[in-house]
């Protein structure tokens, strides 16, 4: 028995230290649970739904997001002239905050928010 008393003190020793690393894994976790979860926006970003009515009203909406209501058949073009015509898409490309474009898919939003960098908007992130 004396030829084990190491190697049990050994492992007592492991286990106590796996314990203190699970409570210390645990602390982590918690006060990440806390933090807000997913990627941080600055107060000023605008969110800008491309969607069409339809896909709003079934799926939701964000808070706060403003709508250009574009749906399958729009040309790119004339979506994003419809968005700043409504004012979900700032007027002068050059003060405008940061955008998150996004729809159902991201394929919408990835087109309109080509099509916002063709006229000039810089900062814009496809949701």
């Amino acid at each position: 028995m004396n030829d084990l008393k190491p190697i049990i003190e050994k492992q007592v020793g492991k286990t106590e230290e796996n314990k203190s690393n699970t409570e210390a894994n645990k602390e982590t976790k918690q006060k990440k649970d806390k933090e807000e979860p997913g990627p941080r926006f600055s107060e000023d970003t605008v969110f800008i739904d491309v969607r069409g009515y339809e896909e709003a009203e079934r799926d939701g909406t964000l808070p706060n997001s403003l709508t250009a209501q574009c749906d399958n058949s729009h040309d790119v073009k004339e979506c994003v002239d419809k968005g700043l015509t409504k004012g979900a898409v700032p007027q002068d490309p050059k003060t405008a905050p940061p955008l998150v474009v996004y729809c159902r898919s991201g394929k919408r939003a990835q087109r309109f928010a080509d099509e916002l960098k063709r006229r000039g908007y810089k900062n814009i992130t496809v949701g």
